[in-house]
C-alpha cells in the first residue's frame, strides 16, 4: 500500500513523502479499513513540524479522520465487512494512507447518502464547530443566525454552514471571493 509519512520534522512539503509498504493487518479488536478519503486539520501540520502537544516516533503516517470501507476484522470485532464508516486512527499510524487498522471502538457507522469526503470531516470539525456555537456562542433553538463570516474559507466555515441548515437556521455565506463562492458551491452549500 501507499501511504504518506513523515521521516523528518519540517514544512509539509518537505517532511511528507509517499512511501510503499505493507498493509497492516487488524488484531483483536481492531478493523482493517480501506481509505476513500481523509482529512487534513491544522495540527496535521503541526504534527509535521514537532510543534503539536503529541509527538510520535519517527516515522508516523498522520491523519486523524478518514472514512470508507471495513475490508477485514480481526478476532473479537462484531463489525461487518463492507460497511462504510467513518474512523479516527491513532498515532504513529494515522489516516494518510491506503489502509489503516483502528480499534473497533473508534469505528462509526455511516449513511449510504453521505460523500465519503463528507464524513471523514465530521468527527473533529462538526465538533468543533458545535462546541463553538453552543458552549462558547451559548446558542439555543432561541436563538436565531449565527454568521460564519469570521471563519472565511474553512472547512469549517462549511461545516458551521451545514449544521445551521439542518437546525433550520439561515445560512450565511462564508466567502469574500470569487474563488470562495465557486468552492461553496462544489460543496453544495449556499
Amino acid at each position: 500500500m501507499k501511504a504518506w509519512q513523515v521521516r523528518k520534522l519540517g514544512e509539509p512539503k518537505e517532511s511528507l513523502q509517499i512511501e510503499e509498504m505493507p498493509a497492516p493487518e487488524p488484531g483483536p479488536g481492531e478493523i482493517l479499513i480501506k481509505t476513500e478519503a481523509a482529512a487534513l486539520n491544522f495540527f496535521d501540520i503541526l504534527l509535521c513540524k514537532g510543534e503539536y502537544q503529541e509527538k510520535p516516533p519517527l516515522p508516523f503516517i498522520p491523519g486523524a479522520e478518514i472514512a470508507g470501507e471495513i475490508k477485514d476484522t480481526g478476532p473479537g470485532t462484531a463489525s461487518s465487512k463492507r460497511q462504510r464508516v467513518l474512523a479516527t486512527p491513532q498515532l504513529p499510524n494515522g489516516g494518510w494512507s491506503e489502509y489503516v487498522v483502528v480499534k473497533e471502538e473508534d469505528v462509526f457507522p455511516i449513511p449510504e447518502s453521505l460523500l465519503a469526503s463528507e464524513a471523514a470531516s465530521m468527527f473533529i470539525t462538526y465538533q468543533t464547530f458545535y462546541f463553538a456555537l453552543h458552549r462558547c456562542g451559548r446558542l439555543t433553538e432561541r436563538r436565531g443566525t449565527v454568521s460564519t463570516r469570521w471563519i472565511r474559507r474553512s472547512g469549517l466555515c462549511c461545516d458551521s454552514i451545514r449544521i445551521n441548515g439542518w437546525r433550520g437556521k439561515s445560512k450565511q455565506p462564508c466567502t469574500g471571493n470569487a474563488a470562495g463562492r465557486s468552492g461553496s458551491r462544489r460543496t453544495n452549500i449556499r
